[in-house]
């Protein structure tokens, strides 16, 4: 299982996602036989190609699961883009939102987040700070940027390492900036290739190191650093770039991490190899990747049908032609992204249709429904389905304006009542919608179709959702209510947002420079926390209604079973889907203190677990906002009685 993702921000990930962090690497180029046309890459779920017309970027995977894997870590940012646009899977479109480097990926994935417990943990996400640098981006004078070099806040710094000209400044931030994600975009921009060199080898950063690596091109120095540096990534980075055949074999077979053989695969010329790799690799990451490049198609068969992972079986079910055999599979195959996989592919539209009214996955069902043609079948789901997603994916196909007019009005899920606003054709409803509905996704949905400058400034001002607010601003011309916005908008996301469109220097300068002398002295300790959350099942299901405590970690190493008085420690519940924010205004909120969260059941004192471990939060380490993923309760101790 890869487990961790190098950022200073963690990730915690699934057990197959390690074939998809190769998709940071831009290696095995392959020129296709038309003139016009060129592939630049096609691995992985992703197809990149140069044509007349420029680059053109297609998700290939119509699985979520490698589709969150692209939007969230892809080095290239309209790659990014693209997958986020393809995605549904509300957790990892608000990772995207709040972590994204690139802006225009983060609002894309906003615009496609409809739980509203989300929305607010994406507006807290962001800082003063991250206002201050998109300011800071902006300046268009060279020494009013470079009096930003020494900011204290690596944000800042950042911005300026990533826009200024100066090089020796570029140089000095890629040397010695104590802060990683510093040092990255200095190394990604510095012209001493001596010290780029020094760099690869020696930087403490795995991230750094990686960096410095994809820029080398001396094949020497790329396979000491694949085969001696600690780190898979940076061996995968300098794998990605080696072009000698025989070591790549060796690498692909040999290298114990997934990541680094996968890479290998990649590379490999000699197909005979990868068609043995696809059934004999332990890792079925490996195998997968593998399988999207065999060239025997018996053994892509055969792999469809028998290969133990659910996950190399879409692969190889996304490759097989013969319908007999897609047909088997979609009806025996008990793994729901197998099935989905092979609705996808059946020319049978009996089996289709009978599949989007019936499988007992909503995975499968809305792959069908994707399928379907028939106005009458997909108006019978549009109001029927159990799934609001497969409700969702029946509305976008309607053509029965006044089906979808009626379903914006009456849809219990935001989902599906969001789609059906992007679905009219008609504009007569929108003015109200974007003013009335209570969802605050669907209200935005509105907002982004609407053309009345008059209503777009009402709502930009006075809208109470931030998300609204965003979208009215970035539809709306009149500068002074953007300037009013940078200034005055509660919400530091809509500031940020703001500052980015604003056109006015004395603004930006404004901007730039608020509170760089607070934050040079800042303290750790904070009045206020905010923890956000998601609670689940082992199967993955959410944990309702669970009462959440914030329990303070004393020099005991044993957790207390029970509280004597839960009332008075702070608390929050879990909604239907699992989502928890706990909200704690208190004086007491010291910096250096540890904290734990556990869920107070009838019996005892449970804790929670982040990635499978007990987990503890020290105030004062982050800022006044902790988001913590998905976690789950630790599973009961069991004592097997001894053996007589």
């Amino acid at each position: 299982m890869i487990a961790e993702i190098v950022s200073s921000r963690k990730l915690s990930f699934p057990r197959w996602a390690g074939i998809f962090l190769l998709t940071v690497f831009l290696g095995c180029l392959a020129r296709s036989s038309l003139a016009t046309t060129i592939v630049l890459r096609n691995w992985g779920g992703v197809r990149i190609t140069q044509e007349n017309e420029g680059i053109k970027i297609a998700i290939t995977t119509e699985n979520q699961k490698r589709i969150a894997f692209i939007a969230l870590n892809d080095a290239d940012k309209q790659v990014r883009l693209a997958a986020v646009k393809k995605l549904t899977d509300q957790d990892t479109l608000a990772q995207a939102a709040r972590r994204d480097s690139e802006f225009a990926v983060r609002v894309a994935a906003l615009e496609r987040v409809t739980d509203d417990s989300l929305l607010q943990s994406i507006e807290r996400s962001v800082t003063a700070e991250d206002v201050r640098a998109a300011a800071v981006r902006r300046l268009s004078s060279a020494a009013d940027l470079a009096s930003h070099f020494g900011d204290p806040d690596p944000h800042v710094r950042r911005a300026v390492v990533e826009n200024v000209n100066h090089q020796s400044l570029i140089d000095e931030a890629a040397a010695h900036d104590p802060n990683p994600e510093v040092r990255v975009p200095a190394v990604r921009r510095m012209a001493n290739l001596n010290t780029l060199a020094e760099i690869a080898e020696k930087d403490q950063s795995a991230l750094v190191r990686q960096e410095a690596v994809e820029r080398l091109s001396e094949q020497s120095r790329l396979s000491d650093a694949a085969v001696k540096d600690p780190s898979p990534e940076v061996r995968a980075s300098a794998v990605s770039r080696l072009t000698d055949d025989d070591f790549l074999e060796r690498l692909a077979q040999s290298d114990p991490d997934a990541r680094v053989r996968a890479t290998a695969v990649i590379r490999i010329a000699n197909l005979s190899r990868v068609n043995q790799i696809a059934i004999q690799d332990r890792s079925p990451e490996v195998r997968a990747l593998a399988v999207e490049r065999a060239s025997e198609l018996p053994l892509i068969e055969t792999i469809a049908q028998k290969d133990p992972d659910p996950m190399v079986r879409e692969v190889a079910v996304g490759r097989v032609l013969d319908q007999r055999l897609i047909r088997e599979i979609l009806q025996n195959d008990d793994a729901p992204e197998v099935r989905a996989a092979a609705v996808r592919r059946c020319g049978d539209a009996t089996l289709v249709e009978e599949r989007a009214r019936r499988d007992e996955s909503p995975e499968v069902r809305k792959a069908a429904v994707r399928r379907l043609s028939e106005q009458s079948l997909l108006a019978q789901i549009a109001q029927s389905d159990s799934s609001a997603e497969v409700r969702a994916e029946a509305v976008s196909l309607l053509r029965d304006q006044g089906l979808v007019e009626s379903l914006v009005r009456k849809d219990p899920d935001p989902l599906v009542r969001k789609t059906a606003v992007e679905s009219l054709s008609e504009f007569r409803m929108l003015d109200d919608i974007a003013q009335r509905d209570p969802s605050p996704a669907v209200r935005a949905a509105a907002t982004r179709r609407l053309h009345g400058q008059s209503l777009l400034q009402r709502i930009a001002q006075s809208d109470p959702a931030w998300s609204v607010r965003l979208a009215a601003l970035q539809r709306v011309l009149d500068q002074s209510v953007v300037s009013e916005r940078v200034k005055a908008d509660p919400s530091q996301f809509v500031r940020e947002a703001a500052t980015r469109i604003v056109t006015s220097e004395d603004v930006l300068k404004s901007v730039a420079s608020r509170g760089r002398q607070a934050s040079a002295g800042i303290s750790a300790a904070s009045d206020s926390w905010i923890i956000t959350g998601r609670l689940l099942h082992e199967n993955g299901s959410p944990v309702a209604k669970q009462r959440l405590l914030l329990l303070r970690l004393k020099k005991e190493t044993v957790l207390p079973q029970k509280c004597d008085d839960c009332s008075a420690m702070p608390h929050a519940e879990t909604g239907m889907n699992g989502n928890f924010q706990l909200d704690w205004t208190n004086e007491t909120v010291s910096s250096g203190r540890a904290f734990t969260l556990v869920a107070d059941t009838e019996n005892r004192l449970v804790p929670l677990l982040r990635n499978g471990k007990r987990f503890k939060l020290v105030a004062g380490s982050t800022a006044n906002q902790t988001h913590l993923g998905r976690l789950t309760m630790e599973p009961p101790i069991t004592i097997e009685p001894a053996t007589p």
